[in-house]
């Protein structure tokens, strides 16, 4: 297989921001988490015969989410129970449940800072299924100052971090400078996504100037 080196890298998604052109050279890190519990298993006509493993799992992740702040518009670690399992019938108190996480974390509240938090919970079984790092490539890189030149000449361009995570991440996880930009657009990963014919063909014409040290 063929190994690369590179300087820098760009992933060119769509953006759906304010400005035509966003340059994101921050994004969020990625924690997979799976959750688990054991309880006993009883009649759903005699609960007291058992322990159930849902309430169990549930009070657990109650306490655990307490950490996290879920704010819309401030730049802090999210939590977000993805699924939630449990063995047996309806009629039948749970022995057993599991559940997936999924983190985004910031520089507010680490991997590390989490897995201590987890560790003081009692009673509960958890793994991380992956840790992913954040992308982080610092606005003064040389290249990221090259490429918002060459995009603030032709449109209205922003330097910005976003919430979700892309394949950028591994690069960071290599230490190379990388960022996210791309076209605007709208409708991200549903049936009506969309990009804008003029905003393809500015990108086009950033790229090419970028790409051959021209500006």
């Amino acid at each position: 297989s063929t190994e690369y080196d590179p300087n820098f890298a760009l992933s060119a998604e769509p953006n759906s921001g304010e400005y035509e052109m966003q340059i994101v050279t921050k994004q969020k890190g990625v924690v997979r988490l799976e959750l688990e519990v054991e309880g006993q298993r009883a009649h759903g006509s005699q609960p007291w015969n058992g322990e159930n493993a849902v309430e169990k799992l549930w009070d657990r992740y109650t306490q655990f989410k307490s950490n996290f702040k879920n704010k819309k518009d401030e730049w802090t670690t999210t939590i977000n129970l993805g699924n939630f399992n449990s063995d047996g019938a309806v009629n039948v108190v749970p022995g057993s449940a599991k559940a997936g996480v999924d983190i985004r974390y910031t520089e507010e509240y680490t991997p590390e800072e989490i897995r201590k938090d987890l560790e003081s919970i009692d009673a509960l079984d958890w793994n991380f299924s992956s840790i992913d790092p954040m992308l982080k490539t610092k606005n003064s890189n040389k290249y990221v100052q090259k490429l918002y030149g060459n995009s603030s000449d032709m449109c209205s361009t922003q330097l910005d971090r976003k919430t979700a995570a892309s394949d950028m991440r591994h690069f960071s996880k290599e230490n190379i400078p990388c960022v996210v930009m791309g076209p605007k657009g709208g409708g991200i990963h549903n049936e009506n996504e969309y990009i804008l014919k003029q905003s393809m063909y500015d990108f086009k014409q950033i790229l090419t100037k970028f790409l051959t040290g021209a500006g």
